[in-house]
């Protein structure tokens, strides 16, 4: 496997996406009244809702009825098939209700079948969410090693070949598992190359209908992601602190660490900043650093920030697209980590008490 050629792989359909990830991109669709000319289901006798799901330049209509409480969802598979009955997965108390049905996609090489996700809202009546309800997965060669893969059609539009509005899973560390949150080290955008152990591939193509993947090495370097789930270690850094003080995490080794993003444009940091500041106060002297790292959009409004706060515990400032929050994969602040004397993640994302707990517990680790 060299630079210019190519791993290929075959992926295989898959119905069942939170299997996979719970998380998803809505899409939605106006609701009105059905032409006069549709041919109907013939059991249907409420209230009409009637609307058309695009996929592959494809439509693929639907149509809700409402017949006091009773609330049902027909949908149209493909050209060629009448309304059929989608059943409700799941009604809660309020009333909304979630729908898993199959369509069937026309591309070049045929029909291809496509789950989707459907939500009805009796809030929002007119309006059907959607999102993709499958996805495509398999296994690729990449320089003599097995890596299971899966591949997602993020924005539901019906094709996989989008590169910048897919996601690829791969399984990096080859313990059988994908890990699908957002900051995890096995996740990434299809168009984004991706570092296995100090070889960088990228994704050159995927069939319309996810059934192929090619995959090359790249020239472009990219660091490879580390895990950041809890009982991992923290990934190491440096930088300067505002006094002007050389700080690294390798250096506070030996001490309980408390990473906190934030910025002062940031209202959740503003309103959670006093609670860092008397965690950080409180145990100074218990072997805690709270170590700050600004995200504001330039350095004054980072040193405005500092100083309106009264902030007196070390902060780095890393900017709007800096290296530290690259690496901890920071997409939405406050954000916390949790770093024990070890080096080791032990919480993340934890606020007001919680994060309190979770200090105190390794200050007093049998209290």
């Amino acid at each position: 496997f060299v630079v210019g050629l190519s791993a290929e792989a075959e992926l295989q359909y898959n119905d069942s996406i939170l299997d996979l990830t719970a998380l998803f991109v809505p899409q939605g669709i106006q609701l009105s009244s059905p032409p006069a000319d549709l041919e109907l289901p013939s059991e249907v006798s409420g209230d009409l809702s009637y609307g058309v799901i695009p996929l592959n330049g494809q439509g693929f209509p639907v149509i809700l009825e409402r017949d006091g409480d009773d609330v049902r969802l027909y949908i149209k598979p493909d050209s060629k098939t009448a309304f059929v009955p989608a059943p409700w997965q799941k009604v809660f108390s309020s009333g909304e209700r979630i729908a898993h049905f199959e369509v069937r996609i026309s591309y070049t090489t045929g029909l291809e079948p496509y789950a989707l996700l459907a939500v009805w809202d009796p809030a929002y009546p007119t309006v059907l969410v959607y999102f993709r309800g499958g996805y495509r997965e398999g296994t690729v060669d990449l320089d003599g090693v097995e890596y299971r893969i899966a591949v997602v059609d993020e924005n539901t539009s019906g094709r996989y070949d989008d590169l910048a509005k897919g996601t690829l899973f791969i399984d990096a560390d080859r313990d059988g598992k994908l890990l699908t949150s957002r900051d995890s080290h096995e996740r990434f955008s299809l168009d984004e190359p991706f570092n296995l152990g100090g070889t960088v591939y990228a994704v050159k193509s995927i069939s319309a209908d996810g059934a192929r993947i090619v995959i090359e090495k790249s020239d472009t370097y990219v660091p490879e992601k580390r895990p950041l789930g809890i009982g991992y270690p923290a990934p190491d850094f440096s930088g300067k602190t505002s006094d002007g003080k050389d700080i690294s995490l390798s250096g506070l080794k030996g001490r309980i660490v408390v990473l906190d993003f934030w910025a002062g444009w940031c209202k959740p940091c503003i309103i959670e900043l006093p609670n860092v500041e008397k965690l950080a106060s409180d145990y100074k002297d218990e072997g805690v650093v709270v170590l700050g790292i600004n995200l504001d959009r330039t350095e004054k409004e980072f040193e405005q920030a500092v100083s309106s706060n009264g902030i007196d515990y070390p902060q780095i400032y890393d900017g709007p697209d800096g290296p530290i929050a690259a690496t901890y994969r920071v997409t939405a602040i406050p954000m916390t980590y949790v770093i024990d004397r070890d080096g080791t993640i032990v919480g993340k994302n934890l606020r007001g008490g919680d994060l309190r707990q979770a200090v105190e517990k390794l200050i007093s680790p049998e209290g």
